[in-house]
């Protein structure tokens, strides 16, 4: 998809909605389908939704939207957003199984995967994922499940975001920071004045 001239890094920072629009309109659809490889269905909007999110509070708090590439910033929240939501077992059918699945070791891969994918791994962490991957299956699974998600996120053809999930991903965003507002020109504000002294109408 050609680059959008709306999609700036200081319209992503002032919460422009041509901006967000843009971006989602350029991304949406690779954030989804990276979501859709490694959640729950009933979450992977939830999953993209955070990862605009995060990502747009990260333009906001970087000294400068400039310091950021937007590509690499928008996959790790993604990445991120994923692994925090990601489905790391089939479903329990009883509560039992429910309450064993909380000290699940395999239930900490998605974010493994994730620390080491984004260079935040430390060596501890990589030798007790090398250690699950090496002894678990299950684990296994999930990092074919997120090696498909990258794939996904990189697939030019996945098609654009509905109309429903395009609004829930803008507000998550416009949600994720304040939004700038534009000063008043010189007419608006004399136009405001003269309206509060009675020498004009909005009408």
């Amino acid at each position: 998809m050609p680059p959008n001239p709306a999609v700036t890094p200081e319209g992503v920072r002032d919460g422009d909605p041509a901006a967000i629009a843009g971006l989602i309109d350029r991304r949406g659809g690779a954030v989804v389908a990276y979501c859709a490889a490694v959640c729950p269905p009933d979450l992977v909007e939830r999953g993209a939704a955070e990862a605009f999110a995060r990502f747009r509070a990260a333009v906001v708090g970087a000294d400068s939207p400039y310091d950021l590439n937007p590509e690499v910033a928008l996959l790790a929240a993604t990445r991120q957003s994923a692994a925090w939501l990601a489905r790391t077992a089939p479903p329990a059918p009883t509560v039992t199984r429910l309450l064993r699945r909380k000290d699940d070791p395999v239930q900490h891969v998605p974010t493994l995967l994730v620390a080491r994918a984004n260079g935040h791994l430390s060596p501890a962490d990589q030798l007790r994922l090398t250690q699950l991957l090496e002894k678990s299956p299950q684990a296994r699974d999930v990092q074919t499940a997120f090696r498909r998600a990258e794939e996904a996120y990189r697939d030019e053809s996945t098609p654009p975001v509905s109309p429903e999930t395009h609004a829930v991903l803008a507000a998550a965003m416009a949600a994720a920071a304040p939004i700038a507002v534009a000063p008043e020109t010189p007419a608006a504000t004399n136009g405001a004045q003269a309206v509060h002294a009675g020498h004009g109408s909005p009408d």
